[in-house]
């Protein structure tokens, strides 16, 4: 169970001094990937924003410990020969749990992909969870390939903004809170229209000749793909929410127990 490792992890080596220590590792893999970016290293760039991604469950297991006053060991236990002796008793696979969280730290994506799997009972809004984020990620090398370096205020605050709010209806709606349903139906409804939108005047205004129709340019293409992998997406959960909603705030079959 990799949860209950990134826990233990947390505990052993303090809450404070593992957020921390990702959080650096989250940054010092942000500047690699957002230079790999900007050379139009593309493979490079998204695997290592994989890394960054891996950080996170580290850091919010570790805040959310924080949050909740739980009691952690911290590095004094190196120092302290029968507290050591203690821990081995009480972990024995300790070293073994350290080694899968560095090893899945390593491979892009992976301790974060597990961790959501793991934690979320239900697979469907893991999905919708992947998809969604994935079509994010995309924007990042899209933005980049067609403007440069180049930043559009307004459009990178729409992107985090959105991105908030999805996030905010996602994780609300894992504890049974209407208002994460809430957030979430109306960012699937928001986002459906707008592909559909989207779709309408790529096919009755925009023509071969303009110039962001490039049908050579497989990067464009592939994030168009994703874009209309979302479209389709989120209208089947505007569906599948208002079909089940009774179900999703009366029932929690959402979070996984363990």
């Amino acid at each position: 169970m990799i949860v209950e490792r990134i826990k233990t992890h947390n505990i052993m080596n303090g809450f404070w001094f593992s957020t921390i220590e990702f959080f650096c590792m989250l940054l010092v893999f942000m500047f690699l990937a957002t230079a790999y970016l900007i050379k139009e290293n593309y493979l490079y760039s998204f695997l290592t924003y994989g890394l960054a991604g891996n950080c996170l469950p580290v850091i919010v297991f570790g805040v959310i410990s924080k949050i909740k006053k739980e009691k952690d060991i911290g590095l004094r236990y190196i120092f302290n020969q029968k507290l050591r002796e203690k821990l081995q008793q009480e972990y024995p696979h300790m070293l073994q749990d350290t080694f899968i969280i560095a090893g899945t730290t390593l491979i892009p994506f992976l301790l974060l992909f597990l961790s959501l799997f793991e934690s979320i009972k239900n697979k469907a809004l893991l999905v919708l969870f992947s998809i969604v984020i994935s079509n994010y990620i995309a924007q990042v090398p899209y933005a980049v390939h067609l403007y440069g370096t180049h930043v559009n205020p307004i459009g990178v605050g729409m992107l985090a903004f959105t991105l908030l709010w999805f996030l905010l209806g996602f994780f609300l709606i894992t504890k049974q809170n209407k208002w994460g349903y809430r957030l979430l139906l109306a960012f699937l409804i928001t986002e459906f229209f707008f592909y559909l939108s989207g779709e309408i005047v790529t096919t009755f205004v925009f023509r071969v000749e303009n110039p962001i129709m490039r049908f050579n340019d497989m990067l464009l293409w592939f994030v168009f793909f994703i874009g209309d992998v979302n479209f389709v997406v989120a209208g089947y959960y505007i569906y599948y929410l208002i079909r089940n909603r009774m179900s999703i705030l009366r029932l929690g079959h959402f979070i996984s127990n363990s």
